[in-house]
């Protein structure tokens, strides 16, 4: 199954993704765990997608068996890099989440663009993170989503 979606180049379309992730992700039937790990990777991605790239930004979700795949394409061909983040920085961090929460991740370039993508296993139980979850793995205290 796919499901994809064209949108806007504003901090209102990290907004509309986390909506649409969540309920295509509920009426496929991935588990909570799965569907609140795909929302803030999907934020992550189209933030970064915003904040980076250039024109229009889509997103797309594909559900094959055992596995969820999380797309964002924008049009820039530059690829993310994980950068080391300082830990007074309000920013910085949205690949490194990405990282922990997402079974693989990473990216590559497309005609006009390029495309960053994560995978989950959507009937996992239980996030992949150490003690403290994901708090524990970002003692800021700074916001962990959203356009900054």
């Amino acid at each position: 199954m796919d499901a994809e979606m064209a949108l806007g180049d504003s901090v209102s379309a990290v907004r509309q993704a986390r909506a649409v992730t969540a309920s295509v992700l509920v009426r496929w039937h991935c588990s909570q765990d799965c569907v609140d790990d795909a929302v803030l990777i999907v934020s992550e991605m189209v933030t970064n997608a915003i904040r980076h790239g250039h024109g229009r930004v889509r997103l797309k979700l594909r559900r094959r068996t055992g596995m969820l795949r999380l797309e964002v394409r924008d049009g820039s061909s530059r690829l993310p890099m994980m950068l080391a983040a300082d830990p007074n920085a309000e920013c910085g961090r949205g690949l490194r989440i990405v990282a922990q929460l997402a079974h693989r991740w990473g990216s590559t370039r497309v005609r006009g663009g390029k495309i960053v993508w994560a995978e989950l296993d959507y009937h996992r139980i239980g996030r992949r993170l150490g003690p403290g979850g994901l708090a524990g793995q970002f003692s800021s205290g700074g916001s962990l989503t959203g356009v900054c």
